[in-house]
C-alpha cells in the first residue's frame, strides 16, 4: 500500500525563519518566501520528516496517515 502524497504544514506564526528546515530537506521541496520557509515543490516532498525533525521551534508538521498492518486485518476477520 502506497501512502498518499503529503507535504509539511508550516505554522508561519511560530516559525522564526532560521531556515533549518530548508537546509535539512533532502529533496529541495522547501524554499524561503518573504523571510519564511514555504513548500515550493510539493511533488518533491517524500514525507521523510527531516524538516519536521530539524525545526528548533516545532513550526512544521507533516500530516499523518494510518497504514493498516496485514496482521491486524487477519485478526479482525
Amino acid at each position: 500500500m502506497t501512502p498518499p502524497p503529503s507535504s509539511p504544514w508550516i505554522d508561519r506564526m511560530t516559525c522564526i525563519g532560521c531556515g533549518a528546515c530548508i537546509s535539512t530537506c533532502p529533496t529541495d521541496a522547501l524554499a524561503r518566501l518573504d523571510g519564511k520557509p514555504t513548500v515550493t515543490a510539493p511533488n518533491r516532498c517524500t514525507a521523510c520528516a527531516a524538516c519536521e525533525d530539524g525545526c528548533p521551534v516545532g513550526a512544521i508538521q507533516l500530516p499523518y496517515f494510518i497504514v493498516p498492518n496485514p496482521i491486524w486485518e487477519e485478526r479482525i476477520q
